[in-house]
């Protein structure tokens, strides 16, 4: 059901135009305004669908009326209903988005077919919204599954950086392929996600591991580099300096303290 609001001084008219709207059962609950200002104030209080004002009415008339519901940014269906046929009302109503500018008296005919064509634009406005509606659902659903797949995607890479430590083939490509997304991609999101690079990632878990093994154990320091994936020696001891600010060896002989 639809909300109509109809704006007349004449009581008469008002009363005629709600009949005319119940006999043919068209799907509009009428509410009525004695005049312009009263109008108004209706709309300010609550939402309307259509409104059918008179134009010569006091305090405020109907064009004057449709200009002030404009300011209030309401979306509503305007028409004019008047026995004055001046052209420059009628070119008033046209400039304001007025739909229909009716001469009274109006015959049932051509009443019965405005209220056609009014009903059809209030179903139109209703699918609009509901279709803007279910595009507002589809987009957030949509963001909160993309947003699930971007953290899936960080919690497998961080797994996968702490379970192929010791590969020397770990890298950004080699995740990449695990993940079955592309090397650019994963290197955005990771960077996005915690504020790392992959590669500085990876290093970071192959020096924690080597501080470990090197406070447990007696491996030579190139045995070290290799039990974390550095086939390099002196690349180890770069990337180990790097980090804890002293080489390895320096870090075994100070008492397998922490920096």
């Amino acid at each position: 059901m639809f909300k109509l609001l109809i704006a007349d001084d004449e009581e008469n008219e008002r009363f005629g135009i709600a009949g005319l709207i119940r006999k043919y059962a068209f799907p509009f609950e009428t509410h009525q305004a004695k005049n312009g200002m009263e109008a108004l104030e209706m709309i300010r209080r609550g939402s309307f669908d259509v409104l059918l004002t008179d134009i010569k009415m006091p305090f405020m008339n109907g064009l004057e009326l449709i200009k002030e519901v404009q300011k209030l940014g309401t979306w509503m269906i305007f028409i004019i209903y008047s026995a004055y046929a001046d052209f420059e009302y009628a070119q008033s109503a046209i400039s304001l988005g007025v739909i229909k500018y009716l001469l009274k008296p109006v015959t049932l005919a051509d009443f019965r077919q405005l209220f056609n064509e009014v009903e059809s634009l209030c179903l139109n406005k209703i699918d609009e919204k509901n279709s803007s509606l279910h595009e507002v659902f589809f987009n957030i659903s949509r963001m909160e599954a993309k947003e699930e797949d971007y953290t899936r995607s960080i919690k497998t890479a961080i797994h996968l950086i702490r379970v192929h430590h010791r590969d020397p083939a770990l890298s950004l490509s080699f995740l990449a392929d695990k993940l079955h997304i592309t090397s650019a991609y994963l290197s955005t999101l990771f960077k996005s996600e915690t504020g790392q690079n992959v590669s500085s990632h990876i290093a970071d878990v192959r020096i924690s591991r080597a501080k470990q093994i090197l406070k447990q154990s007696n491996l030579k320091i190139n045995e070290v580099g290799a039990a974390v994936g550095y086939l390099n020696e002196s690349y180890f001891i770069k990337s180990f300096r790097d980090r804890v600010k002293m080489s390895p060896m320096e870090f075994r002989l100070r008492g397998n303290k922490d920096e």
